[in-house]
């Protein structure tokens, strides 16, 4: 079986108000509770760094747990190595009593240059790695309440039990956000979920998916349910047609995006047509039937436990993200679940 998720980076101009921003997704999250969907995700950016309004996940996360009932709420991803490792692990604890056991957090090693720059976080990538394994270390400790006395490389905390103590076993909520390999491989050997990206080629994305089941394998822990998010990004309106117009807006930004994350985009001839770059951006853009069959096609490459949807795009109205987000509940999912059992 399959869950749902919606993901966001909480993308705004710079002159938008956050606050508009912060509304806008807060009524789709509302929206995804009311439906059913599993999680909703944000993306954790700062001084607006790919647009991102949203320097704190686990803020917008909580205000948005008052609001509603089920859905389980978070990050994709947390940029742990930019704050300090007690400081993180007491407010993901926190987080998750105030929300009644309902955080759901992906972790990840790095964020772009200027974020680590802001910070004054000056690390090698072997050395983030150091630290976000000591961390997690860290983190896992205080949670079974036991006192702290870490001497790392990086990390180094001596203190009594630190409060509040979760009422779960946090490692169900927490995900690695992996690009690498090693990343990969960590989230399965701690029986962590597996979130991955969409800029990404599919050959990388299966390497980084085998990675995750060595590490499940080679593990030494009692290791829950796989979890494994693949992301999808998408826009669903009642024919192909109307949903291709009705995207086009977005296609520009999105294609210099794409250019610049990934570079193998230039290799060949750049495509023109509004369809030849959604496909280039390997985005779901149509119809319910065009959107079920390429979402089918994708877990028939990738094997997903977690469909990792991401539904807003600068240049569409709140008005057609709402619906291509009720259209693919619906109209695509029944399908989707009746395929996947």
């Amino acid at each position: 079986m399959v869950d749902y998720a919606l993901t966001y980076h909480v993308e705004g101009e710079r002159r938008q108000p956050s606050r508009e921003i912060y509304e806008q997704i807060a009524r789709q999250v509302e929206l995804a509770d009311r439906l059913g969907f599993a999680h909703a995700w944000f993306g954790e950016h700062h001084a607006h760094a790919h647009l991102g309004h949203a320097p704190h996940p686990i803020l917008f996360a909580l205000h948005l747990a008052g609001r509603t009932k089920r859905i389980h709420l978070g990050a994709a991803v947390l940029t742990i190595n930019l704050h300090h490792p007690v400081a993180m692990a007491e407010q993901i604890a926190m987080a998750d009593v105030l929300s009644s056991g309902r955080m759901s957090l992906g972790l990840g090693t790095g964020s772009s240059p200027a974020e680590l720059a802001l910070y004054g976080v000056e690390m090698s990538e072997a050395e983030r790695r150091v630290r976000f394994v000591e961390m997690l270390d860290l983190f896992e400790a205080a949670w079974r309440g036991e006192p702290l006395d870490v001497n790392g490389q990086s990390v180094r905390v001596k203190s009594a039990p630190l409060l509040p103590l979760p009422e779960r076993d946090l490692r169900e909520a927490l995900w690695i956000g992996a690009n690498s390999l090693g990343s990969a491989r960590l989230a399965g050997e701690r029986g962590y979920g597996l979130q991955l990206s969409n800029l990404r080629t599919v050959p990388q994305l299966r390497d980084l998916i085998a990675a995750y089941y060595e590490g499940r394998a080679a593990s030494a822990r009692e290791l829950g349910p796989e979890r494994i998010a693949a992301s999808a990004p998408f826009y669903v309106a009642d024919t192909d047609e109307r949903a291709l117009d009705e995207f086009t807006p977005a296609l520009d930004g999105l294609m210099r995006e794409n250019r610049r994350s990934l570079p193998e985009l230039g290799d060949g001839p750049r495509p023109t047509t509004p369809r030849e770059q959604v496909v280039a951006l390997r985005f779901s853009v149509g119809s319910p039937a065009r959107v079920r069959d390429e979402l089918l096609e994708l877990r028939d490459k990738l094997g997903f436990t977690t469909l990792n949807l991401r539904p807003r795009w600068l240049g569409l109205t709140q008005q057609q993200v709402e619906r291509s987000i009720e259209r693919f509940w619906l109209e695509v999912r029944p399908a989707l679940d009746a395929a996947w059992g």
